[in-house]
């Protein structure tokens, strides 16, 4: 039998993720072209559909670090809010993918097919502090990567909100472990990526070709 994690892998294959999108928004030096930055996801993508086989995912202390509180921080989350959540997490991941496009994302949890809720759990405490006290607008445009992927998890899961959650375990007072960043759906911010999506595509489904036609 399949496992959770095996199929969200499969799904996955071929997909543009959430959570590397933000590669692919990534323009060539003085133009609107697909810079290295994106051509090399690009290049992943089209392995991926070559081979059947996702890129393993990297690891790192770090890593290790957000997987490992990543429970407890959606714990503090719902006391705090006392939301209910269905909550995906590291050991039972789902992918939610676009209509009619090939990409999605795996949100960490979904509050009543309203909202979609991301976990980070920094490594440094630098970067808690500085997600803690970032307004919208800050967030926009320090953390680029992480407004992209909550705006694709939004398009995918169809909600309006994400709550951006930062946690850190090591935070003496407890009211200030996590914090949360709600940010709505951005239109024209989504309208522009979808379209940069389908221009991947075509890229993606050129150089596939290519390399079919190349071998056969």
């Amino acid at each position: 039998m399949m496992t959770q994690e095996k199929r969200w892998l499969n799904d996955r294959i071929g997909n543009f993720t959430a959570s590397q999108i933000y590669r692919l928004l990534v323009t060539e030096r003085g133009g609107s072209g697909f810079g290295q930055t994106a051509m090399t996801y690009i290049m992943e993508i089209v392995g991926e559909m070559l081979t059947g086989e996702g890129k393993p995912s990297p690891s790192s202390k770090a890593m290790d670090w957000g997987a490992g509180h990543e429970s407890e921080a959606m714990e503090m989350y719902t006391e705090c809010t006392g939301r209910k959540v269905l909550y995906f997490g590291t050991s039972n991941p789902v992918f939610f993918k676009i209509n009619g496009i090939p990409a999605g994302g795996s949100p960490d949890g979904l509050i009543e097919n309203k909202r979609i809720i991301e976990i980070k759990c920094p490594y440094d405490t630098a970067n808690h502090i500085e997600n803690s006290i970032m307004t919208l607008d800050e967030f926009k445009k320090n953390r680029k990567e992480y407004y992209a992927q909550v705006q694709l998890l939004m398009i995918a899961t169809n909600t309006m909100y994400a709550d951006f959650c930062s946690y850190d375990p090591r935070i003496i007072d407890d009211n200030h472990r996590l914090s949360v960043l709600e940010i709505p759906f951005d239109k024209t911010f989504c309208q522009n990526m979808l379209a940069r999506i389908e221009a991947a595509v075509s890229v993606r489904n050129d150089i596939y070709n290519r390399v079919i036609r190349k071998v056969a």
